[in-house]
């Protein structure tokens, strides 16, 4: 299957709309409207909500931004470190992921609330990203996958690249699909979930999801005869520390209350 679309999703005289900016505002705004919600929710004043609507924000970007050039470009960075200025440059999601936990948890520390309260409603508001951003990346033909022979391998030809690729944006896509319905599932429970669980089980479950379907995707910035990717070492660390952290913290769901029998009241 060839795939060439147009990355300009729609043309306004002067105003030019991508579709990677048009995913990736679709998953920001879902962020921010479900991030609302799962604090009230969460009886989590809703002011806190928007403050850490604009503290997260600014972590997610400069996150992404600064281990794009840290960890994907680090030899350009050697050459020109001017480039840690140049905002066009692309963004990475184990950046953005680190840069949220950051401003988050300085929020919560300046703003004396329980960081594992912040960080379930964060986690809650955060996934609805993952699967829009990598539709972006399909459309704008980037984050490309592996050669492939499987009968759904697909030829980006705006990319230049002949040979039939894994759609690996769509299998992160459907990952994302994944980690929102454990996320939400966890949500809808949270009266026996204890403080925390969610943030680290869905975490913890993106990390190791992400860490299998580097395998599908095109090598990055690693000698070709290392075994894992860039991608497989930033993911590796995230998945070790939150099922370590789910350990320690065990057990993560409160046992269910028997129910009381109508004799006990009398």
């Amino acid at each position: 299957m060839e795939w060439s679309p147009n990355p300009i999703m729609l043309q306004l005289g002067s105003l030019t709309v991508g579709w990677y900016g048009f995913f990736f505002t679709v998953g920001l705004l879902m962020s921010i409207w479900m991030g609302h919600r799962v604090f009230v929710q969460r009886g989590i004043e809703e002011k806190h909500a928007s403050n850490l609507t604009f503290a997260t924000m600014a972590g997610l970007f400069i996150g992404a931004h600064l281990f794009d050039v840290f960890f994907y470009n680090w030899d350009k960075f050697i050459i020109d470190p001017s480039i840690v200025l140049d905002p066009r440059r692309g963004l990475s999601s184990h950046g953005g992921a680190v840069g949220v936990i950051v401003a988050f948890f300085v929020y919560s520390r300046v703003m004396r609330l329980s960081f594992h309260r912040v960080a379930d409603g964060i986690i809650l508001a955060a996934v609805w990203l993952i699967p829009t951003v990598r539709l972006g990346n399909f459309f704008n033909s980037e984050v490309v996958g592996r050669t492939t022979d499987v009968p759904w391998g697909i030829v980006f030809v705006n990319a230049g690249l002949p040979q039939p690729r894994h759609p690996s944006q769509l299998y992160e896509a459907l990952m994302g699909v994944v980690v929102i319905s454990l996320a939400y599932w966890l949500h809808a429970r949270r009266a026996r979930v204890r403080s925390g669980a969610t943030f680290y089980l869905t975490l913890g479950v993106y990390f190791s999801l992400r860490f299998v379907l580097e395998y599908f995707k095109e090598y990055q910035t690693i000698a070709p005869n290392f075994p894992l990717t860039m991608g497989q070492l930033l993911s590796l660390p995230g998945a070790v520390i939150c099922f370590g952290v789910l350990w320690v913290r065990r057990p993560a769901l409160r046992p269910l209350r028997p129910a009381r029998r109508a004799s006990d009241s009398t």
